[in-house]
């Protein structure tokens, strides 16, 4: 089964080149390094600058998990909490864990 993760974060304005920065290196690095991470795309709102979307694919749950478990993405999840808007507790916007139907 292809796991699917959607992400949006909400920035701080004067930090979204930084939190650029940050997150298209990840995603790079995720593709190129993990055998198992088939999609990271980022992408950023045409209609207000400080949302950002995240659409990654991995081709199964524990490929995710070890992707998770890599020290880059907790070194990337430590520098982008500077960056984004807590909604609550929660580092995300929005996030969502799907399926991909085949």
């Amino acid at each position: 089964m292809t796991y699917v993760v959607h992400a949006e974060f909400l920035v701080k304005e004067d930090k979204i080149d930084y939190f650029k920065k940050i997150i298209l290196n990840h995603a790079n690095q995720s593709v190129t390094k993990e055998k198992g991470c088939k999609v990271f795309d980022v992408c950023q709102s045409t209609t207000n600058k400080k949302i950002f979307f995240l659409y990654e694919v991995y081709l199964n749950e524990n490929e995710y998990f070890l992707h998770r478990k890599t020290k880059r993405y907790k070194k990337t999840i430590q520098e982008i909490r500077t960056c984004v808007i807590n909604i609550g507790n929660d580092l995300f916007f929005k996030r969502q864990v799907l399926k991909k139907l085949e």
